[in-house]
């Protein structure tokens, strides 16, 4: 992820706003880029439901459940600095529903291959000219987009709980297409074991080997002691590229 150079936040207005600047400025010199944002900043867990209604209630919005109120400072502050460093030309709004899957499943479900049967996209884009330039008037338009993918979702799902065929609202079902891939069970039941090969098997395997194992710990040391001296490896690639 300090390679890719993601964007790492600490919470802090001050830190993230420089870091926000240096990563844009980083694309800029990279020439034309895409960068995807999740402005929700977690997953839909039953704990940051519970926050995200806590904070509902404290600013007086209402109270979502297929969805987080999403951090808008955040969100105003890469879009305004990507419009003007990037040129940026449109902003691609995805809302995902999941068949058989529920929305605050995570790594456990995962692990155990609990995989949804039908994945459902649906994408809005928004050209850069048709967006508001003022700060307010950006966290405006993103909770209305927000407001309305609560709704969307809230349909889809009641679709499915009746048994009927769930379709995201402005989506044509004729156009729908089916995955490329049709072996979902066997992804799902192949993937515990992909993950232990990867995590467990070929590291073992590797660091049998006297010259990979150096190898493997200096390059461990280079991530670990970046933070410390430049501030993580994706600051200082920020800073020469």
């Amino acid at each position: 992820m300090q390679s890719l150079r993601y964007l790492f936040l600490e919470r802090d207005w001050a830190n993230d706003c420089s870091r926000i600047q240096d990563v844009i400025a980083s694309l800029g010199r990279d020439g034309r880029a895409s960068l995807f944002l999740f402005p929700e900043g977690s997953d839909l867990s039953e704990e940051n439901k519970t926050r995200s209604k806590r904070f509902a209630q404290k600013r007086g919005l209402a109270e979502y459940e297929h969805v987080l109120h999403p951090r808008t400072r955040g969100f105003t502050a890469i879009w305004s600095k990507m419009r003007k460093a990037l040129d940026a030309r449109a902003v691609w709004d995805m809302t995902i529903g999941y068949v058989g899957f529920q929305g605050g499943a995570g790594e456990g479900e995962f692990l155990a291959g609990q995989w949804p049967r039908e994945v459902h996209v649906h994408i809005n884009r928004f050209a850069a000219s048709s967006l508001p330039t003022g700060d307010h008037e950006l966290e405006t338009w993103l909770n209305t987009r927000w407001a309305a993918k609560e709704g969307a979702l809230a349909e889809f799902y009641h679709l499915e709980a009746e048994g009927k065929r769930p379709v995201l609202p402005g989506a044509d079902p004729a156009t729908a297409r089916p995955s490329p891939f049709p072996w979902v069970q066997l992804v799902s039941s192949g993937a515990p074991l992909f993950i232990l090969v990867n995590t467990v098997a070929l590291p073992y395997l590797l660091w049998t080997y006297y010259q990979a194992r150096w190898l493997w710990i200096l390059g461990a040391l280079q991530y670990i002691m970046a933070p410390f001296a430049v501030g993580g490896l994706d600051q200082l690639l920020c800073r020469r590229t």
